[in-house]
């Protein structure tokens, strides 16, 4: 959807966009995903991201996270019923960012 509309979209792994984090800016909008809100990688990059002005949108199984608190809009997905939720929680967040990207 993005992409279609000439807005350029990629999807990063949360420990590559440490690196690329500084040719992000105000007119960058990032969406963070993590299970419990509190992964390492996530929150380093929602602190380096947040300081040089992008918006967060941050996908979470626990809504009192860090990443939740701290993104500008937090998606809650409930996955704690399923044998597998941390397969739901990842398979939820790729369809949106397919959805974003195509």
């Amino acid at each position: 959807m993005l992409n279609a509309k000439g807005r350029a979209c990629a999807a990063v792994d949360a420990s590559e966009l440490l690196y690329y984090y500084r040719a992000l800016g105000k007119d960058t909008l990032a969406i963070l995903v993590s299970r419990s809100g509190e992964t390492i990688e996530v929150v380093k990059a929602l602190t380096l991201l947040r300081s040089n002005g992008v918006r967060i949108v941050g996908v979470t199984n626990v809504a009192g996270s860090t990443l939740a608190k701290e993104s500008d809009i937090t998606i809650h997905v409930t996955a704690a019923g399923s044998p597998d939720r941390f397969a739901d929680l990842y398979r939820t967040a790729r369809r949106c960012l397919r959805w974003l990207h195509t």
